[in-house]
């Protein structure tokens, strides 16, 4: 769970809607981590599926959770913790939408530390690209930059693909050592080097902790809230705000420009 949800977790847990207010209501599973049985329908709860507010969800283990888009729009956090043994419907928390005016903008960069800002930064789909200052770093044979992580005890770089001034971060590229698969789950300590090829020695740019999501698993989510929010009648610049800060506070900080230009070509 990314930690702003987690913050909001605990900030709001005692925020319950009533049983009076939720009879009739509607919900729609958008994420879902871990084993989530729904009893009621006598099937594991998965993306995009309805759940009434009389359903009896079965949690496999305390660190499960889901996110829930209800039929007026609003998301909760659904989490063992908020359910009562004989519930009859949610006990849900406050919509876990921020507020945050977070914003990156993949053209131009000229400064990777503050772009990516030392945190968990989500890279979707494996055509995720950034435009950067021909000034700060002017790309070449001779200067480029590279990917560097830690795995099983070993320090494995890789360079990032690109072209003219344009990086392409593909996990395929970037996790594939000398033939190997390396499981991006399994490593850490994320860095990004500019490298001089003259003097052969490597600069530090930044470092962050990679969140990688695949093209369906966001477009999968995401097309459950568009549905919502189309009946809603919500407009796509709203939606697309919303999907920003869906990201943003369930997986964590992405970039707001290459989010657009993605709904934009997968979520028709």
């Amino acid at each position: 769970m990314h930690p702003m949800l987690q913050q909001i977790f605990y900030s709001f847990t005692l925020f319950f809607m009533s049983a009076i207010s939720c009879l009739g209501q509607t919900y729609y599973a958008v994420h879902v981590q871990g084993k989530i049985y729904n009893k009621t329908a006598a099937q594991y709860l998965r993306c995009g599926d309805k759940v009434e507010h009389y359903d009896s969800l079965e949690f496999s283990s305390s660190a499960n959770w889901a996110v829930l888009v209800g039929d007026k729009g609003n998301l909760f956090l659904q989490n063992p913790s908020l359910l009562e043994s004989d519930a009859i419907c949610y006990k849900v928390m406050q919509p876990i939408i921020s507020s945050s005016s977070n914003t990156n903008n993949t053209k131009n960069i000229d400064n990777l530390q503050a772009y990516f800002e030392g945190e968990q930064f989500v890279f979707i789909g494996n055509d995720f690209h950034l435009t950067l200052n021909a000034e700060q770093y002017p790309l070449s044979d001779s200067l480029f930059l590279i990917y560097r992580y830690e795995y099983n005890e070993r320090h494995i770089t890789v360079k990032i693909p690109y072209t003219k001034q344009t990086l392409s971060f593909n996990p395929e590229v970037l996790y594939t050592y000398k033939g190997e698969k390396i499981p991006h789950q399994k490593t850490s300590n994320t860095s990004v080097y500019a490298f001089n090829a003259v003097d052969n020695m490597p600069y530090y740019a930044a470092k962050f902790n990679p969140i990688w999501l695949s093209d369906k698993l966001v477009k999968d989510e995401l097309t459950v809230l568009k549905k919502v929010y189309l009946q809603q009648g919500k407009t796509l610049a709203q939606m697309n705000v919303d999907f920003f800060h869906y990201i943003l506070d369930v997986y964590g900080k992405t970039d707001e420009a290459f989010l657009n230009q993605w709904i934009s070509t997968h979520l028709k």
